[in-house]
């Protein structure tokens, strides 16, 4: 909310800048990285930011400096391997972060359901040097307790894990981990999440897919770009910057819900709401961006039409809070939670999930699928390729009419919540994915 009243026609202009020093010999590669993801996160979190660098081509020029500096002369191994499947991420932290619970979840289905060895390594590309010149509009997150872990127990399974340690890109610790990986001859190396300088250099010797976090179109120089939603017109300019070698296969993005043996419960008492009340939820970890001016004149509009109730779950500063109790006549309407361990569980109070226009959110509305919880989205973003055409709207004013629908309608809800459960039955499947995915690259 803040960014945009301080002129982000500006703050584009800076970035604009920022992405085309990147292309200067000058910068030292720790440098670039460090921007690389500085504008990466401002494109993520701020939906109305215009950056005219693109990505894809900053990656690219990136991969192709680090991969001159690559010692060892690599035979192929791709045909003769062990099969072993190893799976790359670039931020390995805990059961309460999204890209870490995929990982997981992928690696689980693989091994269990289709009988597959595995290994998983945190590559650490988002623990970037941070360079005293630039002030970082963000700190990635780092578990350093993990350096000396060889495996994780997730569920059932022991699974063999190594982390990077230091800084990245570390070109040392890079070439390194390249020969350990080497040494393992695997039959696939697996990015989830994209941008994996590692994973991209096994390019080298073996056979590489990239899935990113997102339903985006992977940004990576892996050989196989899994887009995880059917190919779009929108696609068209990013698809001319595919590399020969590479080939893109359709798929979806598959979650599961939490396994949690905690005794973590949330009734509607606990927020000051009764149980005839009609909630709508609103989760996530960037609420203070994604809540931004025109989502809150559709929240104004909606509680002066409709007697119902807003459940905020997540992280908001006081100033954001106070921001929105003001912008609405029915204060008393709005209930912020802060945040939850294991929030899923509060997702089930809330008769609606109600998405905001931004890109992320894609597990956070799959758990709503999964508890029944009928979501209401515009048609863009993770949220939207999550759930489907049946919980899209073209626009806020849809967007309003079908809250209305939804509070008015009974039977219409509850067709909705048949629906919802559907959908998250399809996208919890993982096994039937990866082996369809695996067939087609192995």
């Amino acid at each position: 909310m803040v960014l945009e009243e301080n002129q982000p026609e500006y703050k584009s202009q800076c970035y604009d800048v920022m992405y085309e020093c990147c292309f200067r010999e000058e910068l030292d590669i720790k440098e670039i990285w460090m921007i690389y993801w500085m504008i990466t996160n401002a494109s993520f979190v701020n939906s109305y930011l215009i950056i005219s660098g693109r990505l894809e081509l900053l990656y690219k020029h990136i991969y192709k400096r680090v991969r001159k500096t690559v010692i060892d002369d690599y035979q192929w191994i791709g045909n003769d391997s062990s099969g072993l499947i190893i799976l790359i991420t670039s931020q390995f932290l805990g059961l309460g972060h999204a890209p870490t619970m995929r990982i997981l979840d992928y690696a689980y289905a693989i091994a269990k359901e289709l009988n597959k060895n595995i290994m998983i390594i945190n590559d650490s590309g988002y623990n970037f040097y941070h360079c005293n010149y630039l002030k970082i509009n963000f700190i990635g997150q780092f578990v350093t307790e993990l350096n000396n872990y060889n495996s994780i127990v997730y569920k059932d399974l022991r699974i063999p894990f190594y982390q990077i340690k230091t800084y990245m890109p570390d070109i040392y610790c890079i070439n390194e981990t390249l020969r350990k990986i080497y040494d393992l001859k695997p039959a696939l190396v697996y990015n989830i999440g994209g941008e994996s300088l590692v994973a991209d250099l096994c390019n080298l010797f073996t056979k590489t897919a990239c899935f990113p976090c997102s339903t985006n179109f992977p940004i990576t120089m892996s050989k196989y770009m899994l887009v995880g939603r059917k190919i779009e017109e929108k696609d068209r300019q990013r698809l001319e910057t595919v590399e020969d070698y590479q080939e893109v296969i359709e798929t979806v993005v598959n979650y599961q819900l939490q396994d949690s043996d905690s005794e973590i419960y949330y009734n509607r008492e606990m927020f000051q709401l009764s149980e005839n009340d009609f909630v709508l939820g609103i989760i996530g970890n960037r609420l203070d961006i994604e809540i931004e001016e025109e989502f809150l004149q559709v929240m104004k509009m909606i509680l002066e039409k409709i007697n119902v109730y807003f459940l905020i779950i997540g992280d908001l500063k006081e100033e954001n809070r106070e921001k929105i109790q003001n912008k609405v006549k029915k204060k008393a309407n709005i209930h912020f939670t802060g945040v939850l361990e294991e929030a899923y569980k509060a997702i089930k109070l809330c008769q609606l999930y109600c998405n905001p226009n931004r890109l992320g959110g894609g597990r956070s509305s799959f758990e709503a699928l999964a508890n029944e919880v009928p979501v209401i989205t515009l048609a863009s973003g993770d949220v939207y390729y999550t759930c489907g055409e049946d919980f899209a709207v073209n626009n806020y004013k849809e967007y309003v009419e079908i809250i209305e629908k939804y509070y008015n309608e009974d039977s219409f809800r509850k067709q909705m919540q048949r629906k919802a459960k559907e959908r998250a039955d399809l996208l919890s499947n993982i096994g039937k994915t990866q082996n369809e995915i695996l067939n087609k690259i192995l």
